[in-house]
């Protein structure tokens, strides 16, 4: 059975060496205040791994996730996935596909004023601008070291 959980900082600390985006992040920043990573599971092992930042703005750059996470801004809210790393075939699709459910479902009956938007923060490869296109995003901008790209809700 396939579930989505919740890392703590010591469940993602072991981890972080497999990613091959921003692993010079650590555990903690993962896990600070603003920020979740959440874990695919297949029983004990995990499958995919997402790593969220939550803020007001659409962060171009590392120094820019941190500030968006930290200060309340005027703008809309948005959830940025700005890493994502997977252990079997499939598994980052079914993840990120589940983090937009979860998040579509639990803004519901919110006014569209007050949904978050999902934007990535990604590295500027043909392998995330197509992982993100196959599943539904569009390219929102194209940065000096990231693109961004919009998933709809």
């Amino acid at each position: 059975m396939r579930d989505i959980r919740e890392l703590t900082t010591e469940e993602i600390a072991p981890l972080i060496k497999d990613d091959v985006v921003r692993p010079h992040l650590s555990a903690e920043f993962r896990t600070d205040v603003g920020r979740k990573v959440l874990a695919l599971f297949e029983g004990a092992e995990p499958q995919a791994v997402v790593c969220l930042s939550f803020g007001y703005g659409v962060p171009t750059n590392e120094d820019e996730l941190v500030s968006m996470a930290r200060e309340e801004l005027a703008g809309e809210f948005v959830i940025v996935p700005y890493t994502l790393w997977s252990y079997t075939k499939g598994a980052g699709t079914d993840l990120i596909n589940s983090v937009l459910e979860i998040v579509r479902s639990e803004y519901s009956e919110a006014d569209e004023k007050v949904r978050p938007r999902i934007v990535t923060m990604s590295p500027k490869t043909k392998m995330a601008q197509s992982f993100h296109i196959k599943n539904g995003a569009k390219v929102l901008s194209r940065n000096k070291k990231t693109n961004n790209f919009e998933y709809t809700l």
